[in-house]
C-alpha cells in the first residue's frame, strides 16, 4: 500500500511540474483583416507566423 501511495504521488507531482504556459502580447493595431477568396484571414503585419512545410504546425 506505501508503494501505490509513492507511486500516486510521484505521478501527481510529474504532472503539476509538467505543465506549460505562455503568453503573448501585442497590439491590436499589429494586425489586419484581408479578404482571401472567400475567405476573411487575420494577418499580423510584424511577422508571417505561418510555414509552407507540409505537417508543421
Amino acid at each position: 500500500m506505501k508503494k501505490l501511495y509513492t507511486v500516486l504521488l510521484l505521478l501527481i507531482a510529474i504532472e503539476v511540474y509538467t505543465q506549460v504556459s505562455y503568453s503573448y502580447v501585442t497590439q491590436s493595431s499589429g494586425f489586419q483583416i484581408v479578404t482571401e477568396g472567400s475567405y476573411k484571414v487575420v494577418k499580423n503585419e510584424q511577422r508571417d507566423g505561418f510555414t509552407t512545410q507540409v505537417g508543421a504546425p
